[in-house]
């Protein structure tokens, strides 16, 4: 498993059984990457904890009556109320996204993505709990919201079609 041969010159070594190397630990090179190695897998299980909290932070939506606001952890959308084409409250996600710059987990939806015929697409929605909002702005494309409470989300609609009147659809 660990390989310390001063009198060896080789960096990576074959191992006496089997098929597999591994690294002269005796070589400055032999160090420094088995070193990189321990740091990549230290650091990666720092991360993996805050990607799971991440996909269950609660995910903010409300209008101040001129903007809508939604919010999750980093991640902030702020779209204009005067900005909306259409609006909608849909029960399911477009068929076929597909993420261009986006965190998509099975509670999170968070970013940039294609489908359902939007290119354009920004989502800040868990997929497993609907309804969503969907919203068409003129300048900056499609957007759909949705919170971790059904009621948040339909009175957010319910105050946003009152403030739009004929661009709810």
């Amino acid at each position: 498993m660990f390989y310390y041969n001063p009198n060896d010159s080789h960096v990576m070594v074959n191992n006496r059984v089997g098929t597999n190397s591994t690294f002269n630990l005796a070589t400055r090179t032999g160090k420094v990457i088995s070193i990189s190695e321990i740091l990549l897998v230290m650091v990666l299980l720092m991360i993996l904890p805050c990607i799971a909290l991440e996909s269950r932070s609660s995910i903010d939506l409300q209008t101040d009556g001129a903007v809508l606001f939604c919010q999750s952890g980093n991640t902030r959308y702020e779209v204009w109320l005067d900005e909306i084409e259409t609006l909608e409250l849909i029960d399911e996600m477009p068929e076929n996204l597909f993420r261009t710059n986006a965190l998509g987990s099975k509670h999170l939806y968070k970013g940039k993505f294609t489908g359902g015929g939007m290119v354009d697409l920004k989502i800040l929605a868990d997929p497993t709990v609907p309804p969503y909002l969907k919203i068409k702005t003129g300048s900056d494309g499609y957007f759909i919201f949705g919170t971790r409470n059904p009621e948040i989300t339909q009175q957010v609609f319910a105050a946003l079609a009152a403030k739009t009147g004929e661009k709810q659809s």
